[in-house]
């Protein structure tokens, strides 16, 4: 459990994932909750890959702007700018 600290300007978490959450037994719900469930912490998931449209309903089922799908690697530095310039942050 992360706790506010004067010494660290921001936090962040960032879950890379294959998307096969039903392999796992995970629902996106629970997932998008642990992904809100600390405010002194900003937490992302980046999925690189994906079984069909898993990626993309993960995406759809999680808190707006918390779920990013990159198939490609070169996707991956312009969705990390993404996560770090976001307004999600302020």
């Amino acid at each position: 459990q992360a706790e506010p600290d004067d010494t660290v300007d921001e936090r962040f978490v960032i879950v890379i994932s294959d998307a096969n959450f039903d392999r796992y037994g995970l629902s996106p719900q629970v997932f998008g909750k642990m992904l809100q469930s600390n405010e002194n912490v900003q937490c992302f998931a980046m999925f690189i890959g994906s079984l069909g449209q898993q990626a993309t309903h993960l995406q759809q089922n999680l808190p707006s702007g918390k779920g990013f799908v990159c198939l490609e690697t070169t996707q991956i530095p312009k969705v990390l700018k993404t996560i770090f310039t976001s307004d999600v942050l302020h």
